[in-house]
């Protein structure tokens, strides 16, 4: 913290001052001391309200803080500006994504919160500019919120849309295999043996970190069922 404090205070005028400030509020942030972690949102908006190329950056970052510190409806509110200053394509689908985070942690107490989370997520989703992590991602917490307001189909369908894509060019694992083994579990509780057993099929088919997993589930259907 001390040497980005020297970077920004003797090199006011180079453009590496923004990010000493902003590594400086990372630094501070990471150390989970809510005392700190407030100074970092205060760091955080020296870079946000000079508008130079982290202030969007330090806006997201100051919305985590927010909800880290459980102060939800501060995080929303800077994610809504974030949106309303149309960000790039990557921007708008990560600050997109986290508000439907914000959201859904809140549903436990208030249901409502997972419909406005599933809002906020189907924006990623139906979105055909926003980068297929992201999407993959919304689609797969679309389908986890669809299964605490108790509409399986509707988590299903979610979950089918991200494994049932081609993945072309660089693929994407994690929420790929998340939905598919996620839409595997539902099947079992519903005794749908064989559509399970097509679903495990299916993503072992895409030789990922999680395609042997898939391939054991599918022999131990076989056995059992």
């Amino acid at each position: 913290i001390a040497q980005f404090d020297t970077v920004a205070e003797e090199f006011p005028a180079s453009p590496l001052a923004d990010k000493a400030v902003f590594l400086k509020a990372q630094a501070m942030a990471r150390s989970m001391d809510p005392r700190l972690m407030e100074e970092a949102i205060d760091t955080y908006e020296k870079v946000a309200s000079g508008g130079g190329g982290l202030a969007l950056r330090a806006r997201l970052a100051q919305a985590v803080l927010y909800d880290a510190l459980q102060r939800p409806k501060e995080a929303l509110g800077i994610l809504d500006k974030i949106l309303a200053s149309k960000p790039s394509d990557d921007l708008r689908s990560r600050v997109l994504v986290e508000k439907g985070d914000i959201q859904f942690a809140q549903g436990a107490t208030t249901p409502d919160q997972y419909k406005q989370a599933i809002a906020a997520w189907d924006q990623v989703a139906a979105d055909p500019a926003a980068p297929r992590q992201w999407s993959n991602q919304a689609l797969a917490k679309m389908g986890t919120a669809y299964e605490k307001l108790g509409d399986t189909q509707a988590a299903l369908n979610c979950y089918y849309r991200v494994f049932s894509q081609d993945q072309k060019g660089e693929p994407e694992y994690f929420w790929y295999y998340k939905a598919g083994f996620d839409a595997g579990r539902l099947l079992e509780s519903q005794k749908l043996w064989k559509e399970a057993i097509a679903v495990y099929e299916k993503i072992a088919a895409l030789e990922g970190p999680r395609a042997e997993e898939a391939r054991t589930r599918v022999n131990k259907l076989r056995l059992e069922n």
